[in-house]
């Protein structure tokens, strides 16, 4: 059975959660799914509210602190207090609230005066949000209860309320925040939201947006959306076949690199609870043309390895995951759960992307060291697991890329090897000027694709589609980065 249809799940029978208190925008130990738009398609994120801590001000509510950072031993303040959080791109960044009374506050390090919520406000009942924030054209949001309904979702029946919301002013090309609104249900949270962030900073260039709830996970009981699971990723069986791309660039101009494809058959699986082993017969295409076969080989994906990685909140770290083996102790950013369509079936895809960069955990001494000229990413997905990797250091650029496969008797693209339409390879990618300043252009390889633009961290600053015409770099700093166009073979630039 594969997991394609299960990743959606509507509840249809009554709902046996337990009662949280109410009103709470986030209820204690609650996994959250709300949906929300990125420049690579539609996305998950998880909030999960899991510890309390009391204290003068009121009490403190953490988002994920329960949860841990898996192998970061007793270091987990050190690494939220570090600068590494800074790239944390979740769209609703919340990393704490404090309840007082009757009032939930999110305070954002570039505003003095917070974000507050009255989760238990009457119908008619308001508040004005005021934010000096200089890149603001106007700076005064109010929130009213507008009315309190009887809804069902997912078989669940709950009392919500309906917030709506009107500024002192707009922005042309902006978005409306009134175009918008909270839902709040009286056991389960937020329905729907704006992200708090947004009403401290709203410059004409920061678009409000809305995020429904698509699923909640509690007491081992899913509705709605469920977050897919480590052996939801990796389900293959025998007969399945997998065909990789690998491009070599070793960053010499002297030696230009090598392309080679691999084709591997699934011989024998074994599933265990914490692990997956498939073993394969593997047909090498060397970029001579030349055919190279071997047998027994062996791929073991551990729930250690990955299982903390996917299954953990998204936007979130692990120190020392996958990685490749001769450093130690790195500290991985998982990023959104992305939703698509499988390409033949057209049933719900999700997938997850993991990448490390150049900070290092001492965990002995909770102390941070640093790696230059590094970084590893993964993306994985619920058709075949690992699906991409690329390990880049200075200056070699390793990566594999799945290009096609036949599994569970769905085969997408050409899964033959030694014949022409496996051996086109990537089109010789140019981008010029380099160094750039202020726009790069790009030439050999075929428009409308989507591009991305990683930094020597490793981060993507930069993501799109590419419609032919030059990119705007000149927001980016000065260094190295790495561009992705479609299926092309990453290609380094220097921004001056």
């Amino acid at each position: 059975m594969r997991p394609f249809r299960t990743l959606l799940l509507v509840a249809g029978i009554a709902p046996t959660l337990t009662k949280a208190q109410e009103w709470d925008l986030f209820p204690l130990d609650q996994r959250s799914h709300y949906l929300h738009d990125t420049d690579d398609g539609p996305a998950v994120s998880v909030h999960l509210m899991d510890s309390v801590r009391p204290t003068p001000q009121g009490d403190v509510l953490y988002f994920r602190w329960k949860l841990g950072i898996p192998g970061s031993g007793d270091c987990m303040e050190e690494i939220l207090a570090s600068e590494i959080t800074y790239w944390n791109m979740d769209p609703n960044p919340v990393d704490s609230l404090v309840a007082r009374n009757d009032t939930v506050f999110y305070h954002h390090p570039e505003v003095a005066a917070p974000f507050y919520f009255l989760p238990g406000a009457a119908v008619g009942q308001g508040w004005t949000i005021t934010s000096a924030h200089p890149g603001n054209g106007y700076d005064q949001i109010t929130i009213t209860c507008a009315g309190i309904d009887e809804e069902e979702f997912w078989g669940i029946t709950d009392s919500v309320k309906t917030f709506t919301m009107e500024a002192n002013g707009t922005l042309a090309g902006q978005t409306p925040v009134s175009d918008f609104q909270f839902r709040l249900s009286k056991h389960h949270g937020l329905l729907e939201l704006v992200p708090f962030r947004s009403f401290l900073i709203h410059p004409a260039s920061s678009d409000f947006f809305a995020m429904p709830l698509i699923g909640l996970e509690r007491d081992g009981e899913a509705h709605g959306f469920r977050q897919p699971k480590f052996h939801d990723y990796f389900h293959l069986s025998v007969g399945d076949i997998l065909v990789w791309r690998r491009d070599y660039d070793p960053g010499w101009a002297e030696d230009p690199g090598w392309t080679r494809y691999y084709r591997d058959s699934i011989t024998s699986v074994s599933i265990t609870a914490d692990t997956v082993r498939y073993t394969l017969d593997r047909i090498t295409e060397m970029e001579t043309g030349e055919l190279v076969y071997s047998s027994g080989q062996e791929r073991i994906f551990s729930h250690e390895r990955y299982g903390a990685a996917v299954e953990n909140a998204t936007y979130w770290y692990a120190v020392e995951i996958m990685g490749p083996g001769f450093v130690e102790n790195l500290v991985w950013n998982n990023g959104p759960m992305l939703l698509s369509e499988h390409p033949v079936n057209l049933d719900t895809v999700v997938s997850m992307s993991f990448q490390s960069s150049e900070f290092v955990l001492l965990t002995e001494l909770c102390e941070w060291g640093w790696i230059m000229n590094y970084y590893d990413s993964y993306e994985i997905n619920t058709i075949a697991g690992v699906v991409e990797q690329c390990t880049h250091v200075n200056p070699s650029l390793d990566c594999q890329y799945l290009i096609a496969w036949r599994i569970d008797g769905v085969t997408y693209n050409d899964i033959s090897l030694g014949i022409g339409s496996m051996r086109q390879g990537p089109v010789a990618l140019e981008v010029f000027p380099n160094p750039a300043s202020d726009r790069l252009e790009l030439n050999g390889a075929m428009a409308p694709a989507p591009y991305r633009i990683i930094d020597a961290r490793g981060a993507v600053v930069m993501a799109g589609t590419w419609t032919g015409g030059p990119i705007e770099v000149a927001g980016l700093r000065a260094g190295l980065y790495l561009v992705h166009v479609g299926a092309e073979r990453p290609v380094r630039f220097m921004k001056q």
